[in-house]
């Protein structure tokens, strides 16, 4: 994508107050229902072409929504529309509401330029780096940072909370027998190579170590159990790009013990004009394919691209000459790897419906993005096609 595609924060904060007003609906990606057609929601957003209602994950959602007291992970992984923790933001606090506070989940272990987190606050003097323009020994999410030694970061809720947590830190040493500290509580390295190391901490969580280590996500959780959704996303990035990270990214899926996975990308596909479809859908059916391997109880949710354009002059404004081919796509690898499949440009309206959204400050100036209010209606949209799943399939049982 253009580099003026990339997030900007100014852009994303520059929505006006206008309140939210109904969007007409020209619809892209219209599911024809007959009596044999997979689940598909009541506003047409949200299809099921696997069997959600008799899963393993639908059922520990249940229990975990009557009160079970275990853990619900959502891992949301995909482009700027993930990296800036809106849209992920807005959905977290929502199911949080719902069936019950988890505690922050998945986080950046350091700053990243150009990204946020929306639940922790960073400081420290952690060096982070991307995938995107590095090449390394990247974990799963394409973002680490370097501790260096002597290095330390203090990760502090945003909301403010200061209880005991969960903790767990994807780490690797850079040297052998190589500790660290968790608000000065020891914790060591099991050997080398990529690790999950498991803690408890009460928050703000201080990092410390003497030695140099390369630190991955952060993972932190309320002991009481609930929904945690994590976002880990990197600017500019398409879903073939995680052939950047490590070999042995798929074991690194299965350490979050995601429980959904949510797969958004595509705006940056449709911004390439040499994108190769064919290609490309095969990647995305091998990885809809080793996401289940590796995580063979969870659910897989594609979320289509979002409407946008190449620039804003006329009555619709110029769409990506390719945005159709890729939701298409998308929608294939969907039907054919049996997962859910959520439009977001059904959502907005359809075809043409990104003018609207920047009429009513929903959008961001450059067509491609959107601001916190569009974020979070939309977030707001799958949130209710999620509850009304789960509502069917406790009918359909």
């Amino acid at each position: 994508m253009n580099p003026k595609h990339l997030i900007a924060f100014s852009a994303l904060f520059a929505a006006t107050q206008a309140e939210a007003l109904p969007v007409a609906s020209v619809s892209l990606d219209t599911v024809t229902v007959s009596p044999s057609a997979p689940y598909t929601d009541t506003n047409g957003l949200l299809t099921d072409y696997g069997n959600a209602s008799a899963s393993p994950w639908m059922k520990k959602l249940q229990s975990v929504a009557q009160g079970s007291g275990e853990t619900f992970r959502i891992l949301q992984i995909g482009d700027s529309h993930t990296a800036g923790d809106f849209f992920t933001d807005s959905l977290r606090k929502r199911l949080q509401k719902t069936w019950g506070d988890g505690g922050i989940g998945w986080v950046y272990p350091a700053n990243v330029k150009g990204q946020r987190m929306a639940a922790v606050r960073h400081n420290g003097n952690w060096q982070s780096l991307t995938s995107r323009n590095n090449t390394g020994d990247f974990p799963l999410g394409g973002i680490l940072a370097h501790t260096g030694s002597g290095g330390s970061m203090t990760l502090t809720a945003s909301d403010g909370i200061a209880s005991k947590q969960r903790v767990s830190l994807f780490a690797k040493p850079l040297l052998a027998e190589q500790t660290l500290t968790v608000n000065g509580n020891t914790v060591s390295a099991n050997g080398g190579g990529w690790q999950v190391l498991d803690t408890g901490a009460a928050l703000p969580l201080t990092i410390h170590t003497e030695m140099p280590w390369d630190i991955g996500f952060i993972n932190i959780e309320n002991p009481a159990g609930g929904i945690t959704v994590s976002a880990m996303g990197i600017n500019g990035a398409q879903l073939t790009q995680w052939s950047k990270w490590r070999a042995d990214r798929m074991n690194d899926l299965a350490q979050t013990g995601a429980d959904l996975v949510i797969l958004s990308y595509g705006t940056n596909e449709a911004f390439n004009n040499n994108i190769d479809i064919a290609d490309t859908e095969q990647k995305w059916l091998d990885t809809v394919r080793q996401i289940r391997d590796s995580l063979p109880a969870a659910g897989i949710l594609i979320i289509g691209a979002p409407e946008s354009l190449k620039n804003t002059l006329g009555v619709c404004g110029t769409r990506p000459v390719r945005l159709t081919e890729v939701q298409q796509m998308q929608r294939r690898v969907a039907r054919q790897g049996q997962t859910m499949f959520w439009s977001w440009q059904n959502a907005m309206g359809g075809i043409c419906s990104m003018k609207n959204w920047l009429n009513q400050g929903w959008a961001a100036k450059d067509g491609v993005h959107f601001s916190a209010k569009g974020y979070r209606r939309a977030a707001e949209m799958l949130a209710d096609s999620l509850e009304e799943l789960v509502r069917s399939a406790a009918i359909r049982q």
